[in-house]
């Protein structure tokens, strides 16, 4: 399936959360393969995205689905690094699947933010965005996602971490630089806080 043309312009972001509420029509349950599916799988800014969006919601309560998504993440990032323009995951990832239900009430949390992001994105500072100054934004995904694991231990850590991961993804999805250097300060902010917390 082909990404949206509308996911580049103006209501980049919301249109990314109305294909995701489409994935598996008609079933209970949603794999990450339907998903990968209804945002297009060239869409890799996408797919750092929408993992750290949900990661951000309640929703990342349920179990291993905080895990799943930033192995994603990872994979993602890595991908996208390397110059790749579709992703690969693995069948395990593909697999994974929560219920509708569940999908739709994330997506609900989500929207919101996501018309108000639209409206104040636009593509600036995008050198940000690509090679190779993009290269240091998906190195962060990378490594926070390596960790999101052990920064489940210490309090919000994993929250902000995914926060600073979804600021990047919004850059890529709408080629905004500032998101992507709002993200990098984030970043830092994590890291200062991380290394206070253990200290």
């Amino acid at each position: 399936m082909e990404k949206s043309p509308e996911r580049s312009g103006r209501h980049a972001v919301q249109t990314l959360v109305d294909d995701l509420e489409k994935a598996g029509e008609g079933h209970d349950d949603v794999r990450v393969a339907d998903m990968v599916d209804a945002i297009g799988d060239d869409g890799l800014g996408a797919l750092i995205l929408l993992p750290a969006l949900i990661m951000i919601t309640p929703a990342s309560g349920i179990p291993g689905l905080s895990t799943a998504g930033a192995v994603i993440i990872l994979l993602a990032a890595i991908q996208m690094a390397a110059g790749r323009d579709t992703i690969w995951l693995p069948e395990f990832i593909r697999r994974q699947k929560m219920a509708r239900s569940k999908l739709g009430k994330a997506a609900g949390w989500i929207a919101p933010p996501a018309r108000w992001i639209d409206r104040l994105t636009r593509r600036r500072l995008t050198p940000l965005v690509r090679r190779p100054l993009n290269l240091l934004p998906l190195a962060i995904c990378i490594g926070i996602a390596c960790v999101v694991p052990v920064l489940e231990f210490i309090p919000f850590s994993a929250s902000l971490a995914a926060c600073a991961i979804a600021f990047f993804g919004l850059g890529f999805v709408a080629e905004d630089g500032l998101l992507v250097a709002i993200g990098l300060a984030i970043a830092a902010g994590v890291g200062c806080f991380v290394w206070w917390m253990t200290g």
